[in-house]
């Protein structure tokens, strides 16, 4: 399964990095030429659009969002869901609010897209090396998904929190 990655900064970049290690099937997206040229230069496969990132992701489509949180991530998240089909899923690894995460769950809900919210702690070097995640969501779209986040994060260092917003919210708190 290739997992796209959309935002590749400080945290996206390192984040793809890590799944690269893990022999994971990633390709990534960022709206700055500069990032997408910097991810290149680390062997990232990267394209230069949105849609292309979708297109390129197989059947069933992974999209991870590491890009800052409010307004930019809901408009994201809209227009993904727009854009992918029942049984794709989307995992926020921002800062997001949880109670947007909230409404971004209820409309990927909406037309059977799954949708987990991913509070993510230890900064650059544990979104390279070995995070810890928080990850709120319906449990069966998080099993489907669970070795992204194995992968991610250090040894026994992610955990299911239960409904969607509670691991934004477990980040928060």
């Amino acid at each position: 399964m290739k997992i796209g990655v959309v935002g590749l900064g400080k945290m996206g970049l390192n984040i793809a990095l890590n799944l690269l290690d893990h022999n994971e099937d990633v390709v990534g997206f960022d709206v700055f030429d500069g990032a997408r040229q910097a991810a290149s230069e680390q062997n990232v496969p990267v394209v230069d659009s949105l849609n292309k990132l979708v297109d390129s992701l197989g059947e069933q489509k992974v999209v991870l969002l590491s890009v800052p949180s409010g307004d930019i991530t809901n408009d994201l998240a809209a227009t993904l869901i727009a854009s992918l089909n029942a049984g794709d899923i989307i995992v926020d690894a921002g800062n997001s609010n949880y109670k947007h995460s909230l409404k971004n769950y209820e409309l990927a809900k909406a037309k059977g897209i799954g949708f987990l919210d991913c509070g993510t702690s230890g900064g650059m070097e544990g979104a390279r090396d070995g995070a810890c995640l928080m990850i709120g969501g319906d449990e069966d779209v998080f099993k489907q998904v669970e070795f992204i986040f194995n992968n991610l994060a250090i040894e026994n260092g992610y955990l299911y929190t239960g409904k969607a917003g509670s691991g934004h919210y477990l980040k928060m708190i």
